[in-house]
């Protein structure tokens, strides 16, 4: 009898580690498009290559959509920049992410300014989609400018390449335009704005083996970026 205790704990212990070490099954995550298509395909890279047998969908989407598709457990969670007062939701603040106005230098030359903004057009994301005005509106609102007239699209690459064709300015993250800006190609506002970006998570939840890992290589790599941050709301 005590051959067989002592074997099943062995087993237990065997059991325990190969879950430490043996990551699988099937993640299903969401974010909004910029960090779709500029900041988590790195990551991707990497936690892919450290867990090969992952099967990720990567679901892109603005926060209301998100949101819900947290609610009806379609995602297990989600990385966006609209911070959500909901019982069944927790949001972790993570990270500030540098947000720059920007526009083509046919429009306004070598240097963009805030009396320059003020007879642009503003290039956005459709307001329908928000509850309450979303984080470039709200940077914009700090600054004092109100958009006299407006475009609005729902995908923020295509914001960037209408300010690029000279259709007005925009609001984007830093990491949309790092190389555009260096290439001369647009010019930013001077003024430095930043906005929180937050983790998504169902309260109550117990989180597969891959979304754990997952939530780490993001805190892993906003740290080491000296973005991030722990604070929870």
């Amino acid at each position: 009898r005590c051959d067989r205790i002592f074997g099943e704990f062995q087993a237990l212990k065997e059991t325990m580690r190969l879950r430490q070490e043996e990551c699988g099954g099937e993640l299903w995550v969401g974010a909004s498009d910029n960090l779709c298509q500029y900041v988590l395909p790195q990551l991707l890279a990497t936690f892919l290559k450290s867990n090969p047998t992952v099967r990720l969908s990567l679901f892109s989407g603005v926060s209301d959509t998100l949101r819900t598709k947290i609610l009806d457990c379609s995602i297990e969670m989600a990385l966006f920049y609209t911070l959500v007062k909901d019982r069944e939701l927790n949001a972790r603040k993570i990270a500030e992410i540098d947000f720059c106005v920007v526009a083509a230098p046919s429009l306004v030359g070598k240097k963009l300014t805030i009396d320059n903004l003020r007879g642009l057009r503003y290039i956005g994301s459709l307001t329908k989609d928000y509850v309450k005005p979303y984080p470039a509106l709200q940077l914009l609102r700090r600054l004092k400018v109100e958009p006299a007239s407006l475009v609005e699209v729902n995908l923020q690459e295509a914001q960037k390449q209408m300010a690029l064709h000279g259709i007005g300015y925009t609001v984007v993250p830093a990491h949309m335009v790092k190389a555009e800006l260096e290439k001369g190609l647009l010019v930013r506002l001077p003024t430095r704005m930043k906005a929180p970006l937050y983790l998504i998570l169902r309260r109550n939840r117990t989180l597969s083996r891959a979304a754990e890992r997952w939530i780490q290589s993001i805190e892993t790599h906003f740290n080491l970026s000296g973005s991030g941050s722990k604070t929870r709301s």
